[in-house]
């Protein structure tokens, strides 16, 4: 069974890989964002474990909060202003039994409540968790569910605590760590669906950057190996990938045949033969789009030299009225914000 909502709200993960690529790899595992969660839950469970006034005895720690949602405390409005008008992003999948499934959408709920850190507390943030599981599980979810968040909350803070540790180590051995302090925190089954696919992409990365230092290759085993490495990554971190790659052929082969044509009607044979009639046709209209765009932009970059010389007041009415005649208004602050940056 799985409970919630499929639309996204973070920035998806392999997105940010794809683009980032080896840069990603140099995050420091104790960015300001970790280190927040983490001195944040520490002082708050420091605080829970005092024993109470009224109570002497008494011991309120995350554990007990996890275990009883409804005991958890309602430390007033909670939700962000980051939040506002967003769905929940992520969902909660039981198994036939019941048992709590961990899966990368289950860490995108956590972490999406996590993003309200520096305006939420710690306790909000768990209320704030426990109020959106009231929505998308049972009772007994909750409970998993809220038990997996505190897992995933010591992770968090473990990885802050070996920050410099870790940042010592090279690539290959800090990965490794991480996994490993993956699995000890979080179990191998929640480890793996929460950070399988960026562990797989991680591993690719710095596979291609090994390849890309080897020397005596040919470029058909250079290829084949690429091809081999591609092959290895989980579908779901290869195909949009792929798709990346492909898309960045596309545009160096559009560049290339735009450079080399040397008429228009060569320009859209060699674009029907490598991309189709249809997208032939669109790009000629978008070439013409371009081109009359152009044409009036340098109507009006001959109208602005013409007044150069007058008074300020009386050159900018003038201006003004001229693209009010000639330029839709999304057209006229696309001209206005090209000359605040000195691009027209």
């Amino acid at each position: 069974m799985v409970f919630g909502m499929p639309k996204r709200f973070l920035i998806p993960v392999l997105a940010l890989l794809v683009t980032g690529g080896l840069l990603w790899l140099l995050w420091a595992p104790g960015d300001d964002r970790a280190a927040d969660i983490a001195s944040r839950a520490d002082r708050e469970n420091a605080a829970m474990a005092q024993p109470d006034a009224g109570n002497p005895g008494s011991l309120a720690g995350p554990e007990s909060a996890a275990s009883d949602p409804s005991a958890t405390p309602d430390p007033g409005p909670i939700l962000p202003p980051s939040l506002a008008d967003t769905d929940i992003d992520g969902s909660v999948e039981l198994d036939a039994n019941g048992q709590l499934i961990p899966s990368l959408s289950l860490r995108r709920l956590f972490d999406q409540v996590l993003s309200s850190v520096g305006e939420l507390s710690i306790a909000q943030i768990r209320q704030l968790l426990a109020n959106r599981l009231d929505q998308l599980t049972t009772p007994e979810g909750k409970r998993q569910a809220m038990a997996a968040f505190e897992r995933y909350l010591r992770y968090l803070q473990s990885v802050d605590a070996a920050a410099s540790r870790l940042n010592e180590l090279p690539f290959r051995e800090r990965l490794a760590a991480l996994s490993e302090l993956r699995r000890q925190h979080l179990g191998s089954d929640m480890a793996e669906a929460f950070f399988a696919d960026e562990e797989a992409y991680q591993r690719y990365t710095l596979d291609r950057r090994d390849l890309a230092e080897q020397t005596g290759l040919t470029s058909e085993e250079r290829a084949a190996r690429e091809r081999e490495l591609l092959q290895a990554l989980p579908e779901s971190s290869r195909e949009p990938y792929v798709r990346q790659l492909q898309a960045d052929a596309d545009i160096a082969d559009a560049e290339a045949i735009e450079t080399l044509s040397s008429s228009p009607d060569e320009r859209y044979r060699l674009r029907q033969e490598r991309f189709g009639e249809e997208a032939a046709a669109r790009m000629e209209l978008l070439d013409r789009e371009r081109q009359a765009w152009d044409q009036r932009v340098a109507a009006y970059q001959r109208e602005r030299a013409r007044w150069q010389s007058a008074e300020a007041a009386a050159r900018d009415a003038a201006l003004s009225a001229y693209l009010a005649a000639n330029f839709s208004e999304a057209e006229q602050r696309r001209i206005r914000s090209l000359e605040d940056v000195g691009g027209l």
